[in-house]
């Protein structure tokens, strides 16, 4: 029988979505599960094969499902076997994901850090040519990153690459939840966003910072020259033939998408990359990290059914 559809997961810092994603690469049967239920257990693994169990069962059975395709927002090991690190997440930290969702379930199962299935769904929607680099900037609770050259994901040599949130800045000494002090997270993310809330506007509402405080509130105007910064440091390093912008401080109402790019234009190399910067944004689809996970998760399955069918 044909295997039509993958099972994308996105597990993120507050949530676990997922869904079927067919070959055509359209979502369907979401489903969303709070972490706070999941995480909270002494058997964080256990829980999360329960879930894709009971989702397998309820929306399609395993009868016509190609594989499973997980998203983290983890280091991950160079063969993506093993998650090194997630620190938002107890229970995640050097563990064999896949291998055990594989055993318990017995479908074939990938798994990849949760920005680069973003990055796949962004390409996929914008229809991006990927001979060249593409790069991914998503601001959320964190700063996430991924990069593409020549069609191939950026992981490096040890598979914890593109940790641009994790930049140190001069000066500043405040602690990472990754451990490290002064990274560029710590200023620049939705998470010094809501503490420049509590500090400077006690009593707002986050969705409205930007609709009702900016320009004329300083440590906004700051803020988004800080996010900037490091934008405009992968574009100086990369010369990339497209920047996708996304995250939900991005979407956020208010959010001046006008002076973000003019802050990124400024300290961007002159004539080049700047001339000839394309600038594209991220949709704001709570499910693009599933249909990423979906998009990554056919690729890599078929290429894999392929070589063993040879």
């Amino acid at each position: 029988m044909k295997k039509n559809f993958v099972i994308g997961v996105d597990i993120g810092g507050t949530r676990v979505r997922m869904g079927c994603v067919d070959a055509t690469y359209r979502l369907q049967n979401t489903r969303m599960a709070f972490c706070s239920t999941l995480f909270g257990t002494e058997n964080t693994v256990g829980a999360v094969c329960d879930v894709l169990k009971n989702y397998i069962r309820d929306f399609k059975g395993k009868s016509d499902i190609l594989g499973i395709s997980i998203g983290v927002p983890s280091t991950l090991s160079r063969d993506r076997k093993t998650i090194i690190s997630t620190p938002n997440i107890p229970g995640l930290d050097n563990i064999r994901l896949g291998e055990i969702v594989e055993k318990e379930l017995g479908l074939s199962t990938i798994l990849e850090r949760d920005v680069n299935f973003l990055l796949y769904n962004d390409i996929e929607r914008l229809k991006l040519d990927t001979s060249g680099t593409v790069i991914g900037c998503y601001v959320g609770t964190g700063f996430g990153n991924a990069v593409m050259v020549e069609g191939n994901l950026l992981i490096g040599k040890n598979g914890t690459a593109c940790e641009l949130g994790h930049i140190p800045v001069p000066g500043n000494a405040e602690r990472c939840s990754c451990g490290n002090f002064g990274c560029v997270e710590t200023i620049a993310s939705g998470r010094k966003l809501s503490e420049l809330r509590d500090a400077y506007l006690p009593g707002a509402e986050m969705c409205e910072m930007f609709l009702k405080h900016y320009p004329t509130c300083g440590f906004l105007r700051d803020f988004i020259d800080y996010l900037s910064i490091p934008v405009a440091t992968e574009i100086n390093i990369f010369d990339p033939d497209y920047v996708i912008l996304g995250g939900g401080v991005l979407a956020m109402p208010g959010f001046p998408t006008g002076d973000f790019e003019n802050s990124i234009r400024r300290h961007v190399r002159k004539p080049a990359p700047e001339k000839e910067l394309e600038i594209v944004y991220a949709s704001d689809d709570i499910y693009n990290g599933v249909r990423g996970a979906g998009i990554y998760g056919f690729k890599k399955l078929m290429a894999r059914t392929k070589k063993e069918e040879e």
